[in-house]
């Protein structure tokens, strides 16, 4: 072995390449003339055979790389349709909800002659409505009751002998009366 002539410094480069020992991958306390020298002495020391079984190991690992290389491109090139295809599914289920959505207001519409907001400002106004309502409805009684003390006797018979039944009770139920003038004041004149 010491017959062998020494690599050039391009050999050495290569061969580091090939090898995969560049100065990036050893350790960082090593300059590049302390690799080159013992990377040089390392291929001094070996066969040809030997160096001819490490390009051969290294010749599979740089194909394999290459390969795990491509895989990987399809791999992103796979993520990448994948990510294409969510979001345009994301994209029509969003547009589906969207039609759905409107599709539903306009049954809706359809069916009812007001949208749910519309609805709810009518609740609130029939029910104010009704409150009004009923306060007046407590206003007109206690003015019926009020006339009632003007009213005839309930006990009396009017001139066609019909018995007035206008017990503050009956006075509430029918109010069809209230107000009317009794048929003897029709023709009289007076009340």
């Amino acid at each position: 072995m010491s017959g062998k002539l020494p690599p050039t410094p391009q050999a050495e480069r290569k061969m580091a390449s090939v090898m995969g020992t560049s100065s990036e991958n050893m350790h960082s306390n090593l300059d590049n003339d302390t690799t080159s020298r013992i990377f040089s002495q390392g291929l001094q020391q070996m066969s040809s055979e030997g160096i001819r079984r490490a390009a051969y190991y290294k010749e599979a690992e740089l194909e394999y790389h290459r390969h795990l290389s491509m895989v990987l491109v399809w791999e992103v090139e796979k993520l990448s349709r994948l990510k294409h295809f969510l979001d345009c599914e994301h994209q029509e289920q969003e547009e589906q909800t969207s039609r759905a959505f409107e599709e539903a207001e306009l049954f809706a519409r359809m069916v009812a002659d007001r949208d749910s907001e519309r609805a709810s400002q009518d609740i609130e106004f029939v029910t104010l409505l009704r409150q009004q309502e009923t306060t007046r409805i407590t206003q007109l009684n206690t003015e019926l009751d009020e006339l009632d003390l003007f009213l005839p006797n309930p006990n009396t018979t009017d001139t066609y002998g019909d018995l007035h039944d206008l017990n503050t009770a009956d006075t509430h139920r029918d109010q069809s009366h209230v107000g009317d003038r009794a048929k003897d004041e029709v023709a009289t004149g007076l009340r």
